[in-house]
């Protein structure tokens, strides 16, 4: 086997530069094939643009490090590090310019790193063939850039990945293979190691431990279902043979959803552990689940590394069928829940996590898995398909500028939760965390400390009020955390069958259960409320709670899939309880849930949260604390229902004691004009405080509607506002006092931005450890400076208001080619509106399909479909004796051809049994079908759905006695994933079994895809003739067909329809488009019989199916498009009726906006 990579030197038509710029101004896609005519050749090269390539980091500075770790963080060359990552998948934005746009997006938001799946699949074609990495699939560049961005990156090559693709990314041709394609099968073995040999010497050369680049680390396999001395060795294997191969930086497996699956790492020969977590679950449509707490589980399976979520919910997939789109994906992930669950992981310790997914992107041709997926794969990201910004990105930039302000967060350890009183709203949850590090704090003999508070029931919508107390001193101090009692304290009697039983994602390890109605659990405590934790699971049933011997209520702990079920989880919640002891009891019922079997029911521990009172929290003489935080009289601390806080004590920021802040930090600490700069954020109009410790009254200047309060005994500064619509500036100068001494007299100016405000506040890394400061700027993405001149790239959509604050050295600020003047770094400017581009309209032309339906058509030339055996238990034969699964013959991508001949019998019915894709979730239906004619008649549609279809013959044909041709398509949808290693990605392609009426023998033969298209891929094409014959190509001749005015057949059957239009897109302006089919069926109840089949410019870029959804607008990826110049739109229409199909296809402007990427 070879490893190729690109020569684009040698690539007809295109520079190496134009190449990089493909879809940002230069050209829109290459050319389909070596042998067809290259297109016209890119135009010239915009100017390089400012990128965060002089930005020198770990990941670039051409220096070997090394990669280390404790129970806290990760460490590079002994210095703590954050991990803040986002998902992105290279092929379902597949242009190079794009991948640079988002990877700069990521870095201007916060993030310091991104994670990589690589999808075998789409760089290995045939069994034994050679590795392309050309073109979209050139990850040489990939991870070039990502280092020329300042973004280490987590490499997640498999072999398997999952991520709702084909196959789970392995290649198509091993579907036919009848053992586990996961395990050490010699053929499938070697197949896996060839990949990661082939992958590893890109990799290889990008590693952070040699000086090659930014990859930190590297994941083996992927989210194996069960730890057996089977899967235990082939992880092994594939571990030892990566470390053959020159990868050494750490290796790990993603275990999902914190099961302790493969924790003994020595003995799979990695080096940490690491899980992924899905808190809400995948269903948009329903419930979301509550969210749990992970840091006791976590430190029971994996005491000694530090808590990594590899992928860490950033939205959910949708499937076919599904009666909601993605953007019910993004409200079921929405911003609150991004903001709670950013919250909570920091609450709980997780120093390293990756958003999945930070972009979605587009499953174009058949890449994605039909069991889990359609076209779009937005997955309701931070960034939507179309590549625009949402509020949830800005949520994540809020969660990735409080790690920048406050890196000690990487070396804190949980101490007890805070106090909370005064509770008027839902109970809240409290987390503590104090740095261990020996770091500089405000007080003498302290430590930073991270506070952050949420309310306890995820979900529960409650605006709330409260208070809280805050108590510094010694880190040794301070009292630990964990659940008041386990389910073994000896407190806990247990009456009836219960068993104590070991689950390493309980609170202590172990878990006491019982399936026995009446068996009772009951503990006896002081206080005003008690939750009850417990374990979830498919077999869990109900149970009743009784306090003080009176019924309180019921809960389930059910959820409806074991995969990704949460753990320790709040299943039921007593408050309002008068002080003084009490005594609570859950009683098993032996009912199952609705929608369950089991009767499970499980205690993990009992705890008594902050409940509300009056406070009371003692502060011990000599340390420094506050029985009550907000301090003013009648101001609280507020959650607005699904929201989280996080707030900041005894740290120092610009020199300066921060004793307390109920703002959260925003960015890292910026010299400005002789002293400090510090951004901070909060809720617009609710009460802020901050204090902070001075040796003398420090001088202030605010806004009037700021309060100041000056302690002298204390030597505290009291600050009281309300971040507003506006920044506020609030500029100190005094003499700091921190546990370092006294410093020097400086100025410290703090900025405080509402939520709103910061959603355009950008924090622009700028090389030496410089920022500029961006505020009003829809986007940001980067900044250069030299000497005294910053040049940004900002953008937006309507006309923005702008402010910079550079260092104060720069003079002169140069935005979208225009120059604007600076003064101690700050200018002020106006982004002007983006230009709309004008759409054009489509006009179609037709031309009939399916020759292969005529008896008379020569079918000679195709593959005989005869064998009977399969190559797996999933293929055949069926009841005919022959196989006629489509993958058996070689044919694995869309649609697939049939003709059958034999003499008719008397019989009438034909069953026909096929699969083009099953497996969706209970949410989704199945989508695929086939058509089916008879010597050139039309019989029909069928499901293809892998049960037995029965259609019957229409009268004139079949005639007993008389040779009779069968002709069927199947519109298969590409190959399953196959997450649970059962043998889904192996399951039947095209028909599996047919029972004809025939008098004898049947001869079958089949047909699908002709040749790969090298550039776009097996994935883009099936087997109908047009698709064989490049109609759907840019340089097909279409002069001779007819022209349409709709897409509605007249009859049953296939046609396509072409269109040519011309785009105009103004320099530096990213605009995105969209295709979108109109028709009032679909829209009203999905009765649109039809399947439609988009390509641009040769490259399949949506499937619509008109009668199953959810999708008929598709985002056009960039890199498909010319953005100034001549585009093809190639569509087929497979109609099951007359009358089916679209009304019209139009193009449509999803976003225009400034600040277009360009290649440096």
């Amino acid at each position: 086997m070879t490893s190729s990579r690109p020569d684009t030197s040698a690539r007809p038509g295109l520079t190496r530069k134009s190449f990089l710029q493909l879809s940002a101004g230069a050209t829109a896609a290459l050319a389909a094939a070596s042998a067809l005519p290259p297109r016209a050749a890119a135009a010239p090269a915009a100017p390089a643009a400012p990128s965060a390539g002089d930005l020198v980091f770990p990941g670039n500075d051409g220096r070997a490090h090394t990669v280390t770790w404790d129970d806290r963080s990760f460490r590079v060359d002994g210095e703590r590090l954050l991990i803040f990552s986002g998902e992105i998948h290279h092929w379902r934005v597949p242009a190079p310019a794009q991948w640079r746009g988002l990877l700069q997006v990521l870095r201007a938001a916060g993030f310091n790193a991104v994670s990589f799946y690589f999808f075998w699949g789409l760089h290995q074609s045939e069994q034994g063939g050679p590795f392309d990495f050309s073109g979209i699939r050139d990850l040489d560049l990939l991870l070039t850039m990502a280092e020329e961005e300042g973004l280490y990156v987590i490499a997640r090559p498999g072999p398997y990945v999952n991520a709702e693709i084909s196959m789970g990314g392995l290649p198509a041709y091993m579907t036919k293979r009848e053992a586990g394609l996961r395990s050490t099968d010699p053929e499938n073995l070697a197949d896996s190691l060839a990949w990661l040999s082939a992958i590893n010497e890109i990799i290889a050369k990008h590693q952070v431990t040699d000086g090659g680049g930014s990859v930190l680390m590297y994941q083996v396999e992927n989210e194996l279902i069960a730890e057996d001395p089977a899967r235990s060795e082939f992880l092994r294997t594939l571990a030892d043979h990566v470390r053959t191969t020159g990868i050494t930086v750490p290796l790990f497996h993603n275990d999902y959803n914190l099961g302790g699956r493969f924790a003994d790492v020595e003995a799979h020969h990695l080096d940490f552990y690491a899980y992924d977590h899905y808190p809400l679950g995948f269903n948009a449509a329903g419930a979301r689940a509550v969210i749990g707490e992970s840091e006791a589980q976590y430190r029971e399976i994996s005491p000694d590394s530090p808590q990594f979520i590899t992928e860490s919910q950033g939205g959910a997939f949708t499937p076919w069928g599904a009666q909601f789109d993605a953007t019910k994906a993004y409200e079921f992930t929405d911003p609150a829940f991004t903001r709670q669950w950013g919250v909570r992981n920091l609450g709980n310790g997780v120093t390293a996590f990756n958003y999945y997914m930070a972009f979605g992107g587009t499953n174009w041709g058949w890449t994605g898995s039909p069991s889990s997926g359609f076209t779009s794969y937005d997955y309701g990201a931070a960034i939507t398909e179309d590549r625009a910004l949402t509020e949830k990105l800005a949520v994540q930039k809020e969660v990735g500028a409080l790690q920048q302000a406050v890196p000690q967060i990487a070396s804190m350890t949980p101490v007890a939760a805070p106090a909370v009183a005064e509770l008027e709203g839902g109970a809240v949850r409290a987390y503590q965390r104090i740095a261990i590090d020996g770091e500089a704090s405000a007080t003498d003999d302290g430590a930073p400390r991270l506070l952050a508070f949420r309310l306890a029931d995820s979900n529960d919508e409650t605006d709330t009020r409260f208070t809280t107390a805050i108590v510094l001193g010694d880190p040794g101090d301070a009292p630990e955390e964990g659940p008041t009692v386990d389910d073994r304290d000896a407190a806990i009697t247990y009456e009836g069958a219960w068993e104590q039983v070991e689950d390493a994602t309980a609170s202590g390890a172990t878990l006491t259960r019982t399936t026995t109605a009446g068996a009772r659990a009951t503990w006896t405590f002081t206080g005003t409320g008690v939750d009850v934790i417990t374990a979830t699971g498919t077999d869990h049933g109900t149970a009743r709670v009784l306090v003080d011997g009176t019924e309180h209520g019921t809960f389930t702990s059910h959820v409806d899939t074991e995969q990704n079920k949460p753990a320790q989880v709040v299943s039921y919640e007593v408050r309002d309880l008068s002080g003084g002891e009490h005594t609570i009891t859950i009683e098993a019922t032996g009912e199952p849930a609705d929608g369950g079997t089991g009767t499970v029911v499980t205690l993990d521990a009992f705890d008594l949260p902050g409940t509300g009172g009056d406070g009371g929290t003692d502060i011990p003489e000599g340390v420094t604390g506050w029985a009550r935080v907000p301090q003013q009289e009648g101001e609280f601390l507020r959650l607005h229902g699904r929201d989280a806080l996080a707030l900041v004590a005894d740290a120092v920021i610009g020199g300066h004691g921060l004793l307390y802040s109920t703002l959260a930090p925003f960015g890292p600490t910026l010299s400005r004009r002789g002293g400090h700069l510090q951004h901070l954020i909060g809720h617009e109009d609710d009460p802020a405080e901050l204090v902070l410790r001075y040796a003398a009254e420090p001088s202030v200047t605010a806004p009037a509607v700021v309060a100041t309060t000056w302690d002298e005994a204390a030597g505290q500064l009291r600050l009281n506002l309300r971040p507003g619509a506006s920044p506020l500036q609030i500029d100190i100068t005094g003499t700091p006092l921190t546990s370092d001494g006294p410093g020097a007299e400086s100025l410290l100016a703090l900025r405080v931005l509402g939520r709103r405000a910061a959603a355009t506040t950008w924090l622009l890394p700028a090389g030496e450890g410089e920022h500029v400061a961006i505020e009003g700027a829809p986007l940001a993405r980067t900044a250069r400076l030299e000497r005294a001149h910053a040049e940004l790239v900002l953008g937006t959509t309507e006309r923005a208001e702008v402010r910079i604050d550079a260092p104060d050295r720069i003079r002169q600020v140069r935005v979208g080619g225009r120059s604007h003047p600076a003064h101690d770094g700050i200018a002020e400017l106006t982004l002007p509106a983006a230009p709309t581009p004008a759409v054009p309209d489509l006009h179609l032309r037709m031309a009939e399909e399916a020759p292969e339906v005529e008896p008379g058509y020569d079918d000679s030339g195709w593959t005989p479909a005869d064998s009977t055996a399969g190559s797996t238990r999933f293929q055949g034969p069926g009841r005919g004796g022959v196989v006629l699964d489509c993958n058996h013959y070689g044919f694995h991508e869309g649609s697939i051809w049939y003709r059958a001949r034999f003499t008719a019998g008397e019989g009438r019915e034909l069953v026909l049994r096929g699969n083009g894709g099953t497996g969706q979730p209970a949410q989704g239906k199945a989508p695929a079908f086939g058509q089916v004619w008879a010597d050139g008649a039309y019989v029909g549609a069928f499901p293809a759905n892998g049960a037995d279809q029965t259609l019957t013959l229409p009268d004139g044909v079949a005639a007993p006695g008389e040779e009779t041709v069968l002709a069927v398509v199947v519109h298969t949808l590409g190959q399953n994933l196959d997450w649970s290693d059962d043998g889904l990605s192996k399951q039947n392609r095209g028909l599996f079994d047919a029972v004809l009426p025939a008098d004898g023998p049947i001869a079958w033969r089949i047909r699908g895809a002709g040749a790969v298209d090298p550039e776009r891929t097996l994935y883009n094409v099936g087997g109908l003739h047009g698709e064989r014959h490049g109609w759907h190509l840019p340089e097909h001749d279409d002069a001779e067909w007819e022209e349409a005015a709709t897409l509605v057949a007249d009859a049953p059957g296939i046609r396509w329809y072409r269109a040519r239009f011309t785009l105009s897109t103004p320099d530096g302006v990213d605009v995105g488009r969209r295709l979108a089919l109109r028709s009032p069926r679909f829209e009203d109840g999905r009765t649109d019989h039809c399947q439609a089949v988009l390509y641009v410019n040769g490259w399949n870029t949506g499937v619509y199916i008109g009668d199953i959804g959810p999708q008929s607008e598709f985002t056009i990826p960039a890199g498909f498009l010319e953005p100034n110049g001549k585009n093809t739109l190639a569509l087929w229409v497979a109609a099951k009726e007359a009358g089916a199909g679209p009304e019209s296809i139009e193009l449509v402007t999803a976003f225009s906006r400034t600040g277009a990427a360009v290649e440096r």
